[in-house]
């Protein structure tokens, strides 16, 4: 019987370290465990605290651009003298204005043809004018438009804008073929950026 009871005393400290590795192998497994789902949970939520941002900045500008209206606001360093911060401009008033920077934009690009090189064409249909750029595509330049089909309107400015960057390059150098001073040259009031 003593021993058995040796043997048992032997026996359960042996059992006890095996449990209590086990035990260890358990934890460390179980803290590994929690170290990926908390850095799981702050991944989430960085990607949630991203997803508010465009959520807010997507339902700011559909409050901005709105079926049939468009609102005029150029930010606080106000490039465009006289345009006041949320005023409302219907489409009919932005339709008629680039149907008349697309007349006289046509009619100056007529006017000095075939000196002036017209690759872009600007087709000026009152509030409808369209632009067909240098592969035969055609662009409507009128609204409305909104945020998800605005693609083509974009084009047609960007064609636009394009066409009437090449037109004031060329009459710039026509005004030096002229020898007409610096300060009497065509000269644009603002620089185009054109970014395809």
């Amino acid at each position: 019987m003593f021993i058995i009871f040796l043997e048992l005393l032997c026996v359960v400290p042996f059992q006890m370290e095996e449990e209590e590795r086990k035990c260890k192998a358990a934890i460390e497994e179980a803290e590994k465990q929690y170290s990926e789902i908390s850095s799981e949970i702050k991944d989430l939520d960085i990607k949630s605290k991203q997803f508010e941002e465009l959520e807010e900045s997507y339902l700011s500008i559909s409050d901005d651009i709105s079926p049939g209206r468009k609102r005029c606001s150029f930010g606080q360093d106000r490039s465009f003298p006289g345009c006041l911060s949320n005023v409302q401009v219907e489409w009919d008033e932005i339709n008629a204005a680039w149907g008349q920077a697309a007349l006289l934009l046509h009619t100056m690009a007529q006017y000095f043809s075939p000196k002036f090189q017209y690759r872009i064409k600007i087709h000026p249909m009152g509030s409808y004018p369209r632009v067909t750029d240098i592969n035969n595509n055609t662009y409507e330049l009128f609204g409305p438009v909104n945020l998800f089909w605005s693609t083509r309107y974009d084009k047609a400015m960007t064609w636009f804008l394009t066409c009437l960057q090449e037109f004031a390059e060329f009459a710039i150098s026509l005004d030096r073929e002229n020898n007409v001073p610096p300060e009497k040259s065509l000269k644009l009031p603002y620089k185009i950026d054109i970014r395809w």
